[in-house]
């Protein structure tokens, strides 16, 4: 099933590459479109997991790992979804400045309990405990 797919991308990848030509033709080029990008970047990891090797090399492995971006080629061809998460990529940095505000102000809670207590809690006392 793998081979099959793999072949399926590549047909794809290459009818697009003749369609719209590689890079040069303009803006309606293959990749000018980050999503063809990562379409392009699939097939090749693709095609190079499936060369013949003898030996079980560890890159390889890594490589083969880029299997994983496959089912983001379907978010490609659904323009709802591809919205989604390009506005997910966007607030990256808002969320990063959301992050460090938050992490500031624990910080400074954490200052201010630690100077409010100052090790009041060291040592336990049961003097107003019934039942010694």
């Amino acid at each position: 099933m793998d081979k099959i797919t793999t072949l399926l991308f590549i047909l794809e990848c290459v009818f697009k590459v003749l369609t719209y030509g590689y890079a040069c033709n303009g803006k309606n080029s293959y990749m000018t479109s980050s999503w063809n990008v990562l379409d392009f970047i699939i097939v090749f990891f693709s095609i190079f997991d499936l060369l013949p090797t003898g030996q079980d090399i560890g890159a390889l492995k890594i490589i083969r790992l880029a299997r994983v971006l496959r089912p983001l080629r379907m978010i490609a061809r659904n323009e709802g979804m591809k919205i989604a998460i390009e506005s997910l990529i966007m607030s990256i940095k808002g969320v990063g400045n959301v992050l460090i505000i938050s992490i500031l102000i624990l910080l400074l809670f954490a200052i201010l309990g630690t100077n409010f207590y100052k090790g009041l809690f060291m040592t336990c006392s049961f003097e107003n405990v019934d039942g010694k």
